[in-house]
């Protein structure tokens, strides 16, 4: 499963030049926009720590997690890791074209010891396994984005929407996917591991949205190949998956086009910037929903979402610091295998005296199953039920690129499932990130 040639070619690749970063964050864990300087600017990047500038930004992010698993389905004893080689251009300082920027994202994911997938869960205790049960290596995007003007920017390629859509502003280190994304769009969002061509607009009203005083609102829409989650007649599946198919499947006649749009406010209580979103979502087309007890074809599966993050300081404090969030998901529970989530978390900066880029985070995540034996079936073999799921972690910042994370999840029915059968699981990891 291992292949340490392609690990290998990947790393001396980072080595032949100085690999700048970009924000520090894993493109897998909710996407967040890469953040290149517009207007022609050159973009501030570190090399293992080194500031330089450059308008060609170079990544290379090595993720490695360690875990141990007492109860759940089976109790897997697992490592996987993800590498991220990512590229982001800035056409405007490289006087190509002004407020042009393009990016790319080379991802190789696999695992060792016992499948990372055995816990049984559904809300993915480790957001850069792909659950499909395979190595993954694939470029995962590339996509040029335009500013407009006005507020306006446009993008077009191929893209995680997780990048841009339902994501949480100050979530991110966190290994579960409910910081990243309602479950309830799972499989249907083209996100990791199967981002998919798309075109999107946004818009805000204020030129730097979150730097100004009064706050301001945003708004943007997407439309992607939803060929991942469209029935094709022919092969009487889903798909083919995305994530490894540029635009060939746009003109296959079952691209099932996918919907997204969300907007809100970005506002300013006592000068602590908050954010609230509200956004929805449609698979356009058929859909084949399969479990062991039986199959059903949903016609625009369609759902919908609410997040609110804030921050509990002043954008200029420093020291130890707060910022807390929530979201919920929603979706029919006759066409999504979860119905309901919610999730509530906080993160805090610089906990301990002397540990400045340090964090520390507790969250909590709840989902109801569908009770539809023909959309979902848990390990155990029924139906409905709930999930819930506690997390906490404590981020340890090395210096040069390096990152130690130890993180414990408990889960309470992984699965769900009614009556819930499942052992509850207990799930011990290390995480280790070194930024090149």
């Amino acid at each position: 499963m291992f292949d340490p040639t392609i690990a290998l070619c990947v790393i001396v690749l980072a080595q032949a030049e100085p690999l700048p970063s970009s924000d520090g964050t894993n493109p897998s864990q909710p996407p967040v926009h890469p953040g290149v300087a517009e207007g022609g600017e050159e973009v501030e990047v570190s090399i293992l720590g080194e500031r330089v500038a450059s308008p060609i930004d170079v990544d290379l992010l090595a993720t490695l997690d360690l875990s141990a698993t007492s109860g759940g389905a089976s109790s897997p004893k697992s490592g996987a890791y993800l590498l991220d080689l990512t590229v982001t251009a800035d056409l405007g300082a490289l006087d190509l074209v002004p407020g042009g920027v393009v990016f790319a994202d080379l991802q190789y994911y696999d695992w060792f010891g016992d499948d990372p997938s055995a816990v049984g869960d559904y809300g993915v205790w480790d957001v850069i396994n792909p659950v499909l049960g395979e190595q993954l290596f694939q470029l995962s995007e590339l996509w040029w984005e335009q500013a407009l003007g006005s507020g306006w920017t446009a993008r077009a390629g191929k893209i995680d929407a997780n990048r841009f859509f339902a994501t949480v502003r100050v979530a991110g280190p966190f290994l579960t996917v409910a910081d990243a994304m309602p479950p309830t769009m799972f499989g249907y969002m083209p996100t990791y591991p199967n981002p998919a061509m798309g075109v999107m607009a946004s818009w805000q009203s204020a030129e730097d949205l979150a730097a100004s005083e009064t706050g301001g609102w945003s708004a943007q829409v997407g439309v992607f190949d939803g060929t991942n989650m469209a029935f094709n007649p022919a092969s009487g599946s889903n798909g083919p998956r995305t994530g490894s198919r540029g635009p060939g499947s746009l003109f296959d006649g079952d691209w099932g086009p996918y919907f997204v749009a969300e907007g809100g406010p970005t506002y300013r209580v006592n000068g602590w910037r908050g954010d609230a979103t509200i956004g929805g979502w449609l698979q356009s087309g058929d859909t084949l929903t399969e479990t062991d007890l039986g199959s059903n074809i949903v016609h625009n599966a369609a759902g919908g979402y609410v997040t609110v993050t804030q921050d509990l300081h002043a954008p200029e404090e420093v020291g130890t610091r707060f910022d807390v969030w929530c979201q919920l998901g929603f979706s029919n529970p006759n066409q999504s295998p979860a119905a309901f989530s919610a999730s509530l978390g906080t993160i805090c900066h610089a906990p301990l005296p002397g540990r400045d880029n340090d964090s520390a985070g507790f969250m909590v995540s709840t989902l109801s199953m569908s009770d539809n034996p023909n959309v979902y079936v848990a390990p155990s073999g029924d139906s409905g039920g709930q999930e819930t799921q506690l997390e906490a972690f404590y981020r340890i910042d090395l210096g040069h690129g390096v990152v130690l994370q130890p993180d414990i999840q408990y889960i309470f029915n992984p699965g769900g499932g009614s009556p819930a059968t499942t052992e509850d699981a207990l799930i011990g990891t290390l995480r280790i990130e070194v930024l090149f």
